[in-house]
């Protein structure tokens, strides 16, 4: 826990030996994706069809990239941006509220 207010402050480094490096990256390739459940609520990636452009949610998020220009060295996702959106949505009986939680992974090179 933070004592204080901060954004992307380090708290710990380690190593990763070669052999579990390897295995990780081999996870990136095959597009391993990492599913949360935040308050309850599962949580989506936001991602964009390829071929019509369309904006849609993916359950999980990718455990890594291994495109461009990490295609040679797949970079592991360390950091998440999260996002909440209230939606209401309509039911039989009226309107019910509901959360949408979308997550932008990356990687922070530090």
């Amino acid at each position: 826990m933070l004592e204080n207010n901060g954004t992307c402050q380090t708290l710990c480094t380690t190593s990763v030996p070669a052999e579990d490096a390897k295995f990780i990256n081999d996870r990136i390739r095959e597009d391993y994706a990492l599913n949360w459940l935040i308050d309850g609520l599962p949580a989506a990636e936001m991602k964009v069809d390829t071929r019509t452009n369309e904006l849609f949610f993916d359950m999980g998020f990718n455990l890594g990239n291994d495109e461009a220009p990490h295609d040679q060295f797949p970079a592991l996702n360390n950091h998440y941006e999260i996002v909440l959106r209230f939606v209401l949505t309509s039911w039989k009986h009226g309107m019910i509220p509901k959360f949408v939680i979308s997550k932008i992974p990356y990687t922070n090179p530090k």
